[in-house]
């Protein structure tokens, strides 16, 4: 069982990226599911990162304690499960992210579809994160669209005097990202009225 287990973890997780309990669809109760990954734990095949969260360390030839970082945690619980998008990061992490603030938060915005809650402050491994419920439920086909939606919400806000090119920075992110303008209507109506009056100031 533990095999099996293992074979359906590293079929589905790479080294180094973590997961979940309830990550795993398996057809087992969750004590026993517990007590498997905590075997497979004690031989040294997966590793623990904080209450819940695990993943396959990496190979290390200087026999180091596997680490993995708090924001690849974030990144797998909140924005990414496999191949399958369910957020992104926001509001002045996105902002610093494609060059238009100089600011660098303490505590990273990310909206996903694993908040119910409006908005709400998580702790990973005594790093803060603001986690925010999605307008539209995020997907592949859709993230850049939102993010950059949620971007143009307040966009004045997120820029920083000293960045001269701000404007020409969000357009080449929509043009490098094929985002189209009735991209852009066809969610718009989901956010607040401000976002069209910044789509046409931009020429978006």
């Amino acid at each position: 069982m533990r095999e099996s287990l293992y074979s359906y973890i590293t079929s589905n997780f790479k080294p180094g990226e973590a997961f979940f309990y309830e990550d795993l669809k398996v057809s087992s109760s969750i004590d026993s599911l517990r007590h498997q990954v905590s075997r497979l734990v004690r031989e040294g095949k997966l590793a623990k990162h904080g209450n819940g969260t695990f993943f396959i360390p990496n190979k290390s030839i200087l026999g180091l304690a596997p680490v993995i970082s708090t924001e690849s945690v974030a990144v797998s619980k909140y924005i990414k499960h496999g191949n399958n998008i369910i957020g992104y990061y926001s509001g002045y992490t996105f902002a610093n992210q494609i060059g238009i603030s100089l600011q660098v938060p303490m505590v990273k915005e990310i909206i996903t579809n694993e908040s119910s809650a409006i908005v709400r402050t998580v702790k990973l491994n005594k790093r803060n994160f603001q986690i925010r419920r999605p307008k539209v439920a995020v997907d592949n086909s859709n993230y850049k669209i939102l993010q950059l939606l949620s971007l143009l919400e307040n966009y004045t806000k997120y820029i920083d005097q000293e960045v001269e090119d701000a404007d020409e920075k969000v357009k080449n992110y929509a043009k490098s990202n094929n985002i189209t303008r009735d991209d852009l209507y066809r969610y718009a109506g989901s956010f607040n009225s401000r976002v069209l009056k910044t789509i046409n100031y931009l020429g978006l």
